[in-house]
């Protein structure tokens, strides 16, 4: 097993986060901006739970303080992906991608070692620093550079919350065009990370446009999806 560096514990279970997400609180001060940076550069006050589900590897990842900064991020990753390592005190995992590797360690604990060349080539598409939380989330994700800088060129600056949503949410910059084609030319960041994590894509906003007999504003759009993902649970639940 190659060794890493950055072992870190995870304290209570937390597999009930079963849907990929990147939760970031909205209202940030400058204070609270400079605090939520800290936490990606710190990543020790991480925590994770890894569980095999079937023939794939369910990864969560928690910081949350208070409710004012809170990073989300799971993953399921097929098992195959990983280097996996039986132990006398439980399995290891190890995945290696193109932001570094993380190491899935028995009891809860997990290492990162992350790849110089990808940040160095990351912080100059960026224009900052990359922090150890981003690559971590990029090297989960396995999002590239030239995936970033796709989503970047058709949206302007990403900020870091921007790149860690869409590192989480997997937006592509074939998403983003997919979307402006059918008129929303400016939509913002933030509904495009909306759109992808709630699965709205081109082809429910054309049905949904054809059926309203009308361009649907982008808040339309949430509220109709939001809608209908409610009529779908209590339907499941009256089943």
């Amino acid at each position: 097993m190659k060794k890493v560096h950055h072992t870190h514990t995870f304290k209570k279970p937390i597999y009930s986060l079963l849907i990929l997400t990147l939760t970031v609180g909205t209202m940030f001060s400058q204070s609270k901006t400079n605090k939520f940076q800290k936490y990606l550069n710190d990543i020790n006050k991480w925590e994770v739970a890894t569980q095999e589900q079937g023939s794939d590897l369910h990864v969560a990842f928690q910081y949350n303080k208070g409710t004012e900064n809170k990073i989300n991020s799971t993953h399921t990753i097929p098992l195959s992906a990983f280097n996996v390592e039986n132990t006398s005190n439980g399995k290891t995992y190890e995945l290696q991608r193109n932001a570094g590797t993380v190491t899935f360690l028995p009891k809860n604990k997990f290492a990162f070692a992350k790849n110089d060349d990808f940040k160095n080539q990351l912080e100059k598409v960026i224009a900052t620093k990359a922090p150890d939380g981003l690559l971590l989330v990029l090297a989960m994700s396995d999002t590239s550079v030239a995936d970033i800088k796709a989503v970047k060129a058709q949206t302007g600056e990403l900020d870091l919350k921007d790149l860690l949503a869409v590192a989480s949410t997997g937006v592509k910059a074939d998403f983003i065009n997919e979307i402006k084609s059918l008129g929303y030319e400016d939509i913002s960041m933030s509904n495009i990370i909306a759109f992808k994590s709630m699965g709205i894509d081109a082809k429910w906003i054309s049905e949904m446009n054809k059926e309203q007999n009308k361009t649907l504003r982008t808040s339309e759009l949430i509220m109709l999806k939001k809608g209908k993902i409610k009529s779908k649970m209590k339907a499941k639940m009256k089943s």
